[in-house]
């Protein structure tokens, strides 16, 4: 796993709509890993490294029963690990002693999910904000990999006052002052509002919130919410994925396309023409403590990142 990945968190890693019986390959958590479905419509995962000879599962097939087929020899694997068969040796012969390298997954709110550690009977669910994004007629996901470090993408969605500046002419009327600033925390979860306007005006109210390791949602007004989830692939790119929900109309599948319209608009102009090669000239471009010089406005950021070091120096001290 990553160095820097939390311990025992539930990172999103792939959407449900996304993930066939057949297998997919990702790049998630500094690992290779290997997606399928078995028999009952399960999701599983595994290191994409067949144990036999190495090879990767990208062009396997999962069999009736749910089991991996690796392409190379045809030996296959149980969903919990197991090679179940090795053609060589014959139908009846007991299959050789070999495993996959399993995965701890689930699926929630329309995501594939994996764990940093063990799952336990009192492992709590993946982290998500009550009411929010599982209306799905009302919703439009994108996801994409970006060649940003994860904390200093997370960070950045707690942002609110670049807006006024950088999207000026994209998103015009925001404003650069943040008034009417609170932010509360706890162990897991950083809770910020206020308002963004112009010099001696009232300004637009925003929400802006974050759950460890990496789970944002940000309500900009207007009846449009939008909910962020970032992974890291390794240590210099980061998967993330954002859900757009729209609560304008009593229509749920109108309510859709708007938030399919804002989803595009914000990722093609906003988030790649204007956001992402900001993003991409950060230095130093993994995070170091004591660098940035933070100011008032950055106390969201700034608790996100102090959670963010404290629970990662505990999987450290663990480790040493």
């Amino acid at each position: 796993m990553l160095p820097d990945a939390l311990p025992s968190r539930w990172y999103p890693i792939f959407s449900s709509a996304q993930l066939r019986r057949a297998p997919t390959v990702v790049e998630r958590l500094g690992e290779r890993l290997v997606l399928w479905r078995d028999a009952a419509g399960r999701a599983h995962a595994a290191l994409d490294r067949c144990p036999h000879r190495g090879v990767s599962f990208k062009t396997a097939t999962v069999n009736q029963a749910g089991e991996l087929v690796c392409p190379y020899h045809g030996f296959t694997f149980s969903p919990k690990g197991p090679c179940a068969h090795a053609p060589v040796l014959g139908r009846d012969a007991k299959p050789p002693a070999m495993s996959l390298d399993i995965r701890n997954v689930t699926e929630a709110h329309g995501l594939i999910w994996a764990f940093t550690g063990a799952v336990e009977a009192d492992t709590p669910p993946p982290p998500w904000f009550e009411g929010l994004g599982d209306d799905l007629r009302r919703c439009a996901d994108i996801a994409e990999e970006w060649p940003v470090h994860h904390v200093q993408l997370t960070q950045s969605m707690l942002d609110i006052y670049h807006v006024g500046v950088l999207h000026r002419r994209t998103a015009p009327g925001s404003g650069q002052v943040i008034t009417d600033f609170t932010m509360t925390t706890t162990e897991d979860e950083v809770h910020t509002e206020g308002r963004l306007g112009h010099e001696g005006a009232k300004g637009m109210p925003f929400v802006a919130r974050l759950r460890l390791p990496g789970l944002v949602h940000l309500d900009v007004g207007f009846g449009l919410h939008v909910l962020v989830g970032v992974t890291p692939i390794d240590a210099k790119r980061s998967w993330v994925w954002a859900r757009y929900e729209a609560r304008l109309t009593p229509l749920p599948q109108l309510d859709g396309v708007i938030a399919w319209l804002g989803a595009k608009y914000d990722f093609t102009v906003l988030q790649h023409m204007e956001d992402l090669p900001l993003l991409k000239s950060i230095e130093p471009a993994v995070p170091e403590p004591g660098v940035d010089r933070l100011i008032a406005p950055d106390a969201g950021a700034a608790a996100y990142l102090r959670l963010y070091r404290r629970a990662l120096s505990g999987r450290m001290e663990v480790a040493q």
